[in-house]
């Protein structure tokens, strides 16, 4: 009784609404065309419809191709035969299904209203490319189908050795032969960028035109355009090396600067001299060039890289001294002039703090430490340091160097506050501070850190 109630009983409204939606797309689908109606056109209508089968013969014109192949009515017919379904005509089934989907080819070449079977894109790879477009012209150059052609393929597309004429390509629309490499580089005219078809002299007519001067100009591009090689590379390829020489020798160079100038601020020395600082005068081994020049002319006498630059540097600097120019380098880059050695100090300088300021950002919380002295000129300098913990241990570095024009307490926290935040640092994550016992500092209301 169970199973019998079971049987009859009534759907749910989930699947009353998918069957409903269900027989919605099925009477949709009756009224939809059949793909071949779809893309078939009145022109190709006609020729599968005069078609009942392959022909044989020789003729190769496009409306003969696409003739070959059986009409969709005569596979319809076989399609809703008995003998689709029978186990004996299992190769009929599959030359059925190959047939079909050569039509359904067949059909979509014909919407796409091609003239030729080389390409369906609107690009002309037989016209003069553009500048921009010779990368797709070349990829698909050169273009030598092994179909039945008016000439030897063997013949014509190889030359001596058996080597294949890369630059003869064939237009199976127009039928015609092209020189792609004249085609897309020579300024004048002949008889393969304009389309040969003159068949009865065709292997002559190849070996002639292989010899011209407007062939070899033409082939001589396309080599330099395979290889990248520009005009201005060709122009300028003598004055391009020099240039990379000379790169290169002034990044030795600097490196060397660089190292100097690491090993100074590591030692803790200064950099430069009272006087002697004039190019002119570094033949003179002595006088005191300060730390700086003098550890370069120590390189110099063991690295001949330095060795060749600082005697440039000396014999133009002297030269410009006696004709009357005055002391010093002049315009020229020597690399060791005060602005170069400056320039690397706040390079090293940004790098340094940067380092620093990841290790504060990962440790969250740090303390800070202010305290000011004044200097040989009599200028207040404040020492910023900052505290923090981080898997290495408890770490002290100094972050800046700044100099003071006011002493307030405000000035004090606005100073602070201006280099916690150039270096990325929130001001909020401060859990301290350490200065002086001066009122500036200490002030209940107006120090430091009220």
């Amino acid at each position: 009784m169970s199973d019998g109630i079971s049987a009859f009983k009534r759907k749910g409204g989930a699947e009353r609404s998918r069957d409903k939606k269900k027989q919605q797309l099925h009477e949709s689908a009756k009224k939809c065309k059949s793909i071949i109606d779809v893309f078939a056109t009145a022109n190709n209508k006609t020729i599968l419809e005069n078609v009942e089968g392959v022909d044989d013969s020789n003729d190769t014109s496009d409306t003969t191709i696409l003739a070959k192949k059986p009409t969709y009515n005569a596979l319809k017919n076989y399609e809703n035969s008995s003998a689709y379904d029978s186990p004996a005509s299992s190769s009929l089934a599959s030359s059925y299904q190959l047939a079909v989907n050569k039509i359904n080819n067949t059909v979509v070449e014909l919407d796409f209203g091609s003239a030729s079977t080389n390409t369906s894109t609107d690009f002309k790879y037989f016209k003069k490319p553009k500048s921009l477009t010779l990368g797709e012209f070349f990829d698909f150059h050169p273009h030598q189908p092994h179909l039945t052609n008016p000439f030897k393929l063997s013949k014509a597309f190889l030359g001596k050795n058996n080597i294949q004429r890369r630059w003869l390509t064939y237009d199976e629309c127009s039928k015609k032969l092209f020189c792609s490499v004249c085609l897309a580089f020579s300024s004048e005219q002949n008889i393969f960028t304009d389309g040969f078809n003159t068949w009865s002299h065709i292997y002559q007519r190849i070996q002639e035109h292989e010899i011209i001067k407007s062939h070899n100009l033409s082939s001589e591009a396309f080599l330099n355009f395979s290889s990248k090689k520009t005009i201005d590379y060709r122009l300028f390829s003598e004055h391009l090396h020099k240039k990379k020489i000379e790169v290169t020798k002034n990044r030795n160079i600097l490196q060397r600067v660089i190292d100097v100038v690491k090993l100074i601020g590591k030692r803790g020395l200064s950099y430069r001299g009272h006087r002697n600082e004039g190019a002119d005068s570094l033949n003179d081994s002595t006088l005191d060039h300060g730390n700086f020049l003098d550890i370069l002319l120590l390189l110099k006498k063991y690295d001949v890289v330095l060795s060749e630059h600082i005697d440039s540097i000396t014999k133009n600097a002297s030269e410009n001294h006696k004709r009357g120019k005055g002391k010093g380098r002049g315009a020229s880059l020597t690399f060791i002039s005060k602005s170069t050695v400056n320039m690397v100090i706040d390079s090293i300088s940004y790098f340094m703090k940067k380092s620093i300021s990841d290790e504060i950002r990962d440790a969250v919380m740090f303390s800070v430490q202010l305290d000011t002295t004044q200097d040989i000129s009599v200028q207040d300098q404040c020492s910023i340091i900052v505290r923090y913990v981080n898997y290495k241990g408890i770490q002290e570095k100094l972050l800046a160097v700044i100099t003071v024009q006011q002493s307030t307490g405000k000035s004090f926290s606005d100073m602070l506050q201006g280099v916690l935040a150039e270096n990325g640092l929130d001001i909020t994550k401060c859990v301290g501070n350490t200065t002086d016992g001066a009122a500036n500092m200490q002030g209940q209301f107006n120090g430091f850190s009220a």
